[in-house]
């Protein structure tokens, strides 16, 4: 099944608060989307967000990187104007904050709570 059109934002029965988690690793040397070589991120209804794990040097070797970017869709819709790092004590800086830690809770996560057995390890329950 395709995912372009939640990634998009054009899926309506998707819940608006439900978070997609959004992720890259490169599997073979060379092969990278535009330098980079690893990311994850999140796809919300109105937020986009998205730390960059890993991005290729010039000498084409992918090295470790601290990237984010962070957007507010309703406002920037094409995701031009990158609210990251947001200044500490505004909205957007909250909003960043729990951003990343719904990646962290996402990336080893297992089932949804109430439907499925409870997941093994270290796993907790999708959102």
């Amino acid at each position: 099944r395709s995912l372009v059109g939640l990634v998009s934002g054009e899926h309506a029965s998707w819940p608006d608060e439900r978070a997609l988690l959004i992720e890259y690793g490169r599997a073979v040397e060379g092969d990278n989307i535009l330098g980079v070589c690893g990311y994850q991120g999140l796809r919300l209804a109105e937020q986009v967000y998205v730390e960059y794990t890993s991005i290729q040097s010039e000498s084409g070797v992918c090295e470790p990187s601290g990237e984010r970017e962070l957007y507010e869709l309703s406002a920037d819709p094409y995701q031009v104007s990158n609210l990251f790092p947001p200044a500490p004590g505004t909205p957007d800086a909250q909003t960043a904050v729990e951003l990343e830690a719904r990646v962290s809770g996402l990336q080893d996560c297992a089932g949804i709570e109430g439907r499925d057995p409870d997941p093994a390890g270290r796993k907790t329950f999708c959102e």
